[in-house]
């Protein structure tokens, strides 16, 4: 074959082995879920339905998020009918010489920042 060249017949060459890879390994692949175009609308729906503040007959909505500061503390936003909250769960861990078996671990009560993200669960 005069008319393709050496680099053009590589491509197609490695383009075969990358496929007949693929192929043997399909099943150990780890992979994303697509997000598709309803997928994202439904999240948007339900996170703002999860900021909206309740009646006051309605139980809180509460929410884990990303704690900033380490230490595997657990963080979460709670949206109740007087208004918004944080609340923070110290770690066992934490640095700060609290003897959490003489005084137990008491939840820290705060504002929440507004750029707080939630804390994200991966999807099998």
């Amino acid at each position: 074959m005069p008319g393709i060249s050496m680099m053009d017949r590589a491509r197609s060459a490695v383009g075969g082995i990358d496929r007949a890879l693929q192929e043997a390994n399909k099943s150990k692949l780890i992979r994303a879920k697509s997000i598709s175009t309803q997928m994202r609308l439904e999240r948007a729906m339900q996170k703002a339905h999860d900021m909206a503040p309740n009646r006051w007959y309605e139980a809180p909505k509460v929410t884990e998020i990303i704690d900033p500061g380490g230490y595997g503390r657990r963080r979460y936003r709670v949206v109740g009918a007087n208004g918004t909250y944080c609340v923070t769960i110290e770690s066992n861990h934490a640095p700060d010489g609290i003897d959490s078996m003489q005084h137990g671990i008491k939840p820290k009560l705060t504002t929440c920042p507004p750029d707080e993200q939630e804390a994200t669960k991966q999807d099998w």
